[in-house]
């Protein structure tokens, strides 16, 4: 039985809601679907969201953050590749206001301080691209996804920003800003035929439209491929390679993110940790991590070490995948990275601002937002068989190996590796 009801407004926005008596704050988010896979301008989605928050027609930037503030109310909205959110946390006597608020919000921008907002965009992804780590991510991200709206990073927002322009904004918000986008995902003590009628009222004027969804196909790899990035002054050399994975809905996600696990991501215990930083000494930071999109995934490793280690470090990696395309995982470390997994879960279930986030999360992606409950069952049935199907399936293909160091230690690499 699932524990969370759903219901479909008049206009069609869907409202999903976990009654979660004697709890005393409320997550309330309105997932819209689209995010920057909409785009027909990089960056436009970033911009559009951020200027919600700018004032409305019925209340200044100030008067927004003032009554947040004044009501202890958490608000934010944000954009990702697939879905823009408008998110608020609050106690749970303050619903009606916290819901005019956001409503308010979704409804009725002004977009005022446009300019502003594209230049302090640009000065922020210009400080984040200052970083070693998110430079070598961002250059890897954008060489597998060309011309493909997941491969909207920052520095490719960063090329076309000053080509966005106001009507650009008020288009992606009237486009992707309607009922047939909207998903409400509530989590706090309220019931389901109460909160009905409050959102219905704050929400019902939101146009409804037929949306056409449009389906992306994952790119191919069609060769291994080492890029570099040349940072003179770089003391750790960074390298990340990456795969294409299954999406959320695949029978396949959950084996991935076990082995996701054991390879890396679950700290002193994963296998990248053991060989390359407890054994070989390369790394000041080695993990793996696995970033579900709508259409697919993105199976990442990565590691920082010392410059002079990148092949060895890049031979390491070799290795580890090789084993395990290879060979079956232990016992032992399967029932570890399920009690790990399962572990986390507990933790990051903890909080219904949590919970909200899953709900929501696995519906917008489409999964459906039951499959959060499905999670901790799929997960324990995973079998040494499934992680070896997934590592032969994902980690044979081909993949693309982004590397930031100074030159010196770059010349050999700048090749495609077989």
């Amino acid at each position: 039985m699932q524990s969370f009801e759903s219901t479909t407004l008049s206009n069609g926005i869907e409202l999903i809601n976990k009654c979660n008596p004697n709890t005393p704050r409320t997550a309330l988010s309105l997932y819209i679907n689209g995010g920057n896979r909409t785009e027909k301008k990089s960056g436009v989605s970033d911009i559009t969201t951020r200027l919600l928050l700018k004032g409305t027609k019925n209340r200044t930037a100030e008067e927004i953050a003032l009554e947040s503030d004044a009501n202890a109310i958490d608000l934010d909205i944000d954009v990702k590749q697939d879905y823009s959110k408008a998110r608020a946390h609050f106690l749970n006597d303050d619903i009606d206001i916290a819901v005019d608020l956001i409503s308010d919000i979704i409804q009725n921008p002004t977009f005022s301080q446009f300019e502003k907002e594209i230049k302090q965009l640009s000065g922020e992804l210009t400080l984040e691209l200052d970083s070693p780590r998110a430079k070598a991510t961002d250059k890897l991200i954008r060489e597998m996804y060309p011309d493909h709206p997941y491969g909207i990073v920052s520095s490719k927002i960063l090329e076309t920003i000053s080509d966005i322009y106001i009507d650009d904004v008020t288009k992606q918000f009237s486009d992707t800003f309607n009922a047939g986008n909207i998903s409400i995902i509530c989590v706090g003590p309220h019931k389901q035929k109460d909160l009905i009628n409050k959102i219905e009222e704050k929400f019902s004027n939101i146009p409804s439209a037929n949306i056409e969804e449009r389906v992306l196909s994952s790119p191919v790899i069609q060769k291994n491929k080492v890029i570099t990035t040349t940072k003179e002054d770089a003391s750790q050399a960074q390298i990340i390679r990456g795969w294409y994975g299954p999406p959320v809905q695949s029978k396949d996600f959950i084996s991935l993110l076990v082995l996701n696990n054991i390879l890396g991501a679950a700290g002193l215990s994963s296998r990248l940790f053991i060989e390359l930083r407890d054994k070989k000494g390369l790394a000041y930071s080695v993990r793996s991590s696995l970033e579900m999109l709508k259409y697919v995934s993105n199976f990442t490793v990565y590691i920082g070490t010392e410059p002079k280690n990148i092949e060895t470090a890049i031979n390491g990696f070799d290795e580890e995948i090789d084993k395990l395309i290879k060979e079956p995982v232990t016992d032992d470390e399967l029932e570890s990275a399920k009690k790990n997994i399962l572990g986390k879960r507990a933790v990051y279930h903890e909080t219904n601002a949590q919970q909200c986030f899953y709900l929501g999360i696995y519906h917008i992606l489409g999964a459906g937002a039951s499959y959060d409950e499905l999670v901790p069952e799929l997960i324990k049935k995973t079998t040494k068989d499934d992680i070896q199907h997934v590592a032969q399936k994902y980690l044979s293909q081909n993949h693309i190996t982004s590397i930031l160091a100074p030159s010196e230690f770059l010349t050999y690499l700048e090749r495609e590796k077989a």
